[in-house]
């Protein structure tokens, strides 16, 4: 049976499970994973970056297609079980893989965001997964609090050909 609802927050909920839900094969282990979802224009996009045990890197890209969602939504009813979420993969070449190691490599992970909230800005998760440790981050804030992060991000959308 499908689940439908009017709650615009339910449906926001199964989005960002949607597009943050991820269990890695055996031997494969997850280097990074980047949620982002604006508020006002552009669709919500998540990045899981996968290594395999040959040290080969994936991608897999989701997208929700929030305008088509609307669309089909007018009267405010939602289908939980038929949101527009896209995927697409990525086999990185070594030279593509060796360019992501060094922009992560090259974070200076810090300990604590100086988190300043923006009114409809977007809200962003960034998981980075190194040497059996995690490190979490989430935000709303402008792009000058976390500029450490902004070469990674901008690579992962470049090889997807967006911005």
């Amino acid at each position: 049976m499908e689940r439908f609802t009017n709650e615009y927050s339910r449906l926001v909920n199964e989005v960002k499970r949607e597009l943050s839900a991820f269990s890695p094969d055996d031997g494969v282990r997850v280097v990074l994973r980047y949620l982002e979802m604006p508020w006002i224009r552009g669709d919500w996009v998540s990045f899981v970056v996968l290594a395999d045990e040959k040290g080969l890197y994936r991608i897999i890209h989701r997208r929700w297609d929030r305008e088509y969602d609307r669309q089909r939504s007018l009267m405010g009813i939602f289908n939980l079980d038929r949101i527009a979420i896209h995927e697409d993969n990525l086999h990185l070449s070594p030279v593509q893989r060796l360019s992501l190691d060094k922009l992560i490599v090259a974070i200076a992970l810090p300990d604590v965001l100086q988190n300043a909230m923006v009114i409809d800005g977007i809200d962003s998760v960034l998981f980075i997964h190194n040497n059996d440790k995690q490190h979490e981050y989430w935000w709303n804030t402008g792009p000058d609090k976390i500029a450490c992060f902004a070469p990674v991000i901008a690579y992962l959308k470049t090889l997807f050909s967006f911005t």
